[in-house]
């Protein structure tokens, strides 16, 4: 994180015109730069409005009780506000705080861009995201305010271990013990849980499935036997009606020859009347002619001289033909129900040959059908001596065939129960395998990193954030002193420094001269700040005072130690009243105090 542009507005004593600085412009030449001004001129107020500009409070009014941030709100003004402009990761944004009478508001935004990104409280939220600090964080990683240089240094075992809760954020590993330890509850639930619901399931193994399913095939080899004894009866059945329709056949046979011959003289009989009626018709044309002749005279026909019946004594001939007309008409009424008897014979017999040939298919159909129980072998066909006895039998076998297919209905229900019991169980035996192993996992995580007593993983965390603070610390006091001193963190309670120019002397942080004690506290504050950063690179730091104990010797040795910081690429803005070290920065800016009338800044 890098500040680039601060501007105020009636906070505090810069009530007389705004304050604008641009550190772009500041920063141009050199990274060093000196805040300087009488006391009570306002030199903190510049860091106090970059904090409320973006947090919206400050270290000394934090928002509680009667610390409400609008105090900064210079006499007798009813509006003012503090906007910074700040760049992380390439992108530059710009927050700004205001009051007006009772009333504040903030927001942020990203440099260019009209619509704001967040507004109201929302801004704090959206800042830690950006940046990853909180305003704690951000005063121990960035702005290192009067009193902080030393504070972890000289404060008892009981302190630091606050400092290093409040730097880390430890808290953090407290509430991560107590989440591990619901999740190991939680986890546990899971595998009881599945292990009752596996408990709860009916036994069902592979083996009973073999025994379920073999019960299967003997009850379909059963039902297989009894539909070939139905077919058998069946064919049984079938045979004794071919029987039963070959001796109708057999009657009908002879009934049709006898209808034949009835039929046979009825056609004659017929045939006999026709020509009785044609000789009637003749005879009397004949006997007409025989009484135009002489007696003697030879008859034309006949060539006879006698003629009998010529005489016109006996029947006439209309009475005759009439005779025989009526003869003609029985006899042919006669003969065309005699045909009509012999059709519908015939007709019965075509329905019982039909009949037969049915039935010797239905026979043809059942002996396949044994032929396709029976695979290749031919079925052994029952045979019955009574048509009651195979209708017995048969009721019987289909009783038999009907329980046979319930019993397989029954067992095939039961099979599938068992399997679906089965992979049920297979599936909660793999799910309850899978609750153990993530019991287990966490298990060994918690026993790793955490004891069952309270607050064991904090303090877990405590010795590693304070090895992490030494071990930057360290490379700041190496750096800070060209390699001279080194810090040796034994415990919380147990620090010292290792003097590698004086033949690795070590001597407890209490023995420390002045100089020594605030390269020391200043290495540890800038070891704090490493670990509290988050996710910003830090590219500028405030430091507000500290110097005024040092003597001349330290005094160089702190400017030659800022001078290295700087050429870690960092700006460094140092308020101090000291002279003889803010003579030395390149760049100064100058808070001044007018009498009665606020203060104002420039540049120099």
């Amino acid at each position: 994180m890098k500040i680039w542009q601060l501007k105020i507005k009636n906070l505090g004593p810069f009530h007389v015109k705004p304050v604008e600085l641009d550190f772009r412009e500041i920063l141009a030449d050199a990274s060093l730069v000196a805040i300087t001004g009488r006391t009570g001129a306002g030199k903190t107020m510049l860091f106090d409005a970059v904090c409320v500009a973006l947090y919206g409070k400050t270290p000394r009014l934090d928002g509680n009780g009667d610390k409400n941030p609008r105090h900064l709100l210079s006499h007798n003004k009813s509006d003012g506000h503090a906007e910074v402009i700040f760049e992380t990761n390439g992108i530059r944004y710009l927050a700004e705080w205001r009051v007006k009478g009772t009333t504040q508001s903030k927001k942020l935004l990203e440099v260019g861009s009209e619509k704001p990104l967040a507004e109201g409280t929302a801004v704090n939220k959206k800042i830690e995201s950006i940046l990853g600090l909180d305003f704690d964080a951000f005063r121990r990683s960035i702005m290192l305010a009067q009193g902080d240089f030393a504070a972890f240094l000289k404060a008892p075992p009981k302190k630091k271990l606050h400092i290093l809760e409040a730097t880390a954020s430890i808290g953090i590993y407290n509430d991560l013990q107590g989440a591990l330890n619901d999740k190991m509850n939680e986890v546990r639930a899971k595998k009881d849980e599945v292990k009752s619901k596996l408990d709860a399931l009916p036994k069902a193994s592979h083996e009973q499935v073999s025994a379920a399913e073999k019960t299967l095939r003997y009850l379909e080899e059963k039902a297989r036997d009894l539909a070939k004894q139905r077919l058998g009866a069946l064919i049984g059945i079938a045979k004794r009606e071919v029987l039963k329709l070959e001796g109708h056949l057999a009657k009908l046979d002879a009934s049709l020859a006898v209808q034949t011959q009835v039929c046979k003289r009825a056609d004659a009989e017929v045939g006999r009347l026709e020509a009785e009626r044609e000789l009637a018709v003749l005879a009397d044309s004949i006997n007409e002619l025989r009484q135009r002749l002489e007696p003697g005279e030879p008859c034309l026909v006949c060539g006879a001289t006698e003629h009998p019946g010529a005489d016109g004594v006996g029947i006439g001939t209309d009475e005759r033909l009439e005779i025989v007309d009526k003869a003609l008409a029985a006899a042919r009424t006669k003969a065309r129900e005699e045909q009509e008897k012999r059709d519908s014979l015939v007709r019965e017999q075509i329905r019982l040959k039909a009949n037969k040939t049915y039935v010797i298919h239905q026979i043809d159909t059942y002996l396949s059908e044994i032929r396709r129980l029976n695979g290749e072998t031919e079925a052994t066909q029952a045979r019955w001596e009574e048509l009651g006895q195979i209708r017995a039998k048969l009721k019987e076998i289909e009783k038999a065939i009907e329980d046979a297919q319930q019993h397989i209905g029954a067992q095939r229900k039961t099979i599938k129960d068992l399997k679906k019991a089965l992979a049920d169980r297979e599936t909660l035996e793999e799910a309850f395998r899978k609750a153990s192993d993530e019991c287990t996992r966490w298990n060994k995580l918690r026993l790793a990193i955490a004891s069952p007593r309270p607050g064991a993983l904090g303090k877990f965390a405590l010795r590693v954030v304070l090895e992490q603070v030494s071990q930057f610390a360290n490379a700041q006091l190496e750096y800070l002193t060209s390699g001279r001193y080194q810090l040796k963190v034994e415990s919380i309670d147990k620090l010292s420094v290792i003097d590698r120019w004086n033949a690795n002397e070590e001597r407890p942080v209490e023995t420390l001269s002045g100089g020594e004690s605030f390269l020391t506290s200043f290495a540890l504050a800038l070891g704090l700040s490493e670990i509290s950063r988050g996710r910003a690179e830090i590219g500028s730091l405030f430091l507000d005072e500290g110097f005024g104990t040092l003597d001349a010797e330290t005094l160089d040795i702190v400017i030659d130690a800022l001078e290295r910081l700087r050429l870690q690429g960092r700006s460094i803005f140092l308020i101090s009243h000291i002279e003889r070290l803010t003579r030395h920065l390149p760049v100064e800016i100058r808070v001044r105090k007018r009498r009665n009338a606020g203060s104002t800044v420039d540049v120099g």
